[in-house]
């Protein structure tokens, strides 16, 4: 139901009217804060320079890059007077990296809206364009688009797509937007955040709302601030819409199998608010639903049970057309949508890997700091 209702009520960024009849076209600035991206960076940034908008300036942090990054960033855009590049002063006390590296763009920009992006997104020329489209034509707040992705490993293919998987079967995007019309309105505003959601690869807010919830300021110590931030966007009345970013909006965002997994360690049990029994429930609901029926499969064949394998093989069909429809739906080579339980069982690995970080207060490090803020 809820996937059926996604692929009616999720939309492209860009689907709408992009003919601007609104008068001034709000400022934009696209603020992109990088730790050792010197891989990625020249793409993002050159992406960004070639928008079709005519009202913007690129910010771009250098946080510290111990690699190549700020070399890079010299050489970009000498000629773009709407370019800038900042030196980060690092996180203060009580802060993580990327929220106070997002505080220090927004801080310094200058535009209407400020569309936060990561280094390893780039953009198409009409990207800025359809985001305002967005954020004019819906009269949201605050638009956050989740890129196309794109992978060249196996890992990548095997792993990754069970995201946006879980958002499109869990979550109807339209209830990011507006309440649920069936919830009896004493227990819409109790649950409204619950409905929050934001893609930290790419999230534009209006500057009046950022100001008005205090910006990163709010969110200063959270490692999935981008929720955070619309959880709070959303408590104090704010609208936001999601989109897909299909040809709009690209990203990247692993290039290896550590990257991979030292990734989704940083914030995997933190998307559960660190909530144990909610993950150990919800772990064991993913198994029972996507591994299971393969086991009784196997048992109803082995064993000549024709109802115990018929059971199976109907819950697996139901599975892998959702499976598909994602695929299809997001751009990517459905073959791989065969190996989803062995997606699921990566994450029940990285599960274990999570709970004993918890346990032993363990930390964790991404691109040279704590996650932790140590």
């Amino acid at each position: 139901m809820v996937l059926a209702r996604n692929m009616i009520s999720f939309p492209t960024v860009g689907s709408q009217n992009q003919v601007f009849d609104y008068g001034t076209k709000p400022s934009v600035s696209i603020l992109i804060p990088a730790r050792n991206e010197e891989a990625v960076i020249k793409r993002c940034v050159d992406s960004c320079l070639l928008q079709d908008y005519d009202n913007y300036e690129v910010l771009v942090l250098n946080d510290q890059s111990d690699d190549q990054t700020g070399k890079i960033l010299s050489s970009i855009g000498l000629d773009k007077g709407n370019f800038r590049v900042l030196t980060g002063q690092g996180p203060k006390p009580g802060w993580l990296g990327k929220p106070r590296a997002c505080e220090q763009l927004a801080a310094a920009s200058t535009g209407d809206i400020l569309m936060f992006i990561d280094a390893d997104v780039w953009l198409q020329s009409d990207a800025v364009s359809s985001v305002v489209a967005s954020l004019v034509d819906e009269n949201a707040d605050a638009v956050t688009v989740w890129p196309q992705q794109h992978f060249n490993s196996y890992k990548e293919r095997v792993v990754v797509p069970l995201v946006y998987f879980a958002l499109m079967t869990m979550l109807p995007a339209v209830y990011v937007k507006r309440d649920p019309r069936w919830m009896p309105s004493f227990a819409r505003l109790y649950f409204r955040t619950a409905f929050a959601a934001a893609c930290g690869q790419c999230l534009a807010v209006k500057r009046e709302a950022y100001d008005a919830i205090g910006g990163h300021e709010t969110v200063k110590n959270e490692i999935v601030e981008d929720v955070q931030l619309a959880k709070s966007l959303k408590r104090n009345g704010f609208r936001i819409s999601m989109h897909l970013g299909m040809g709009k909006v690209h990203c990247r965002m692993y290039t290896s199998d550590e990257e991979i997994f030292q990734g989704f360690r940083k914030n995997f049990f933190v998307g559960f608010g660190r909530n144990v029994p909610f993950f150990l429930s919800s772990a064991m609901l993913h198994a029972l639903v996507f591994v299971l029926p393969y086991i009784f499969l196997l048992i109803g064949v082995l064993s000549g049970d024709f109802y115990l394998a018929s059971m199976a093989t109907a819950s697996l069909v139901v599975i892998h057309i959702q499976r598909l429809t994602v695929d299809i739906r997001n751009g990517w080579n459905p073959i791989y949508g065969l190996f989803h339980a062995r997606g699921v069982l990566w994450f029940q690995r990285l599960g274990i890997t999570v709970l004993t970080d918890y346990f032993k207060k363990r930390d964790v490090q991404w691109k040279g700091r704590s996650i932790l803020g140590k």
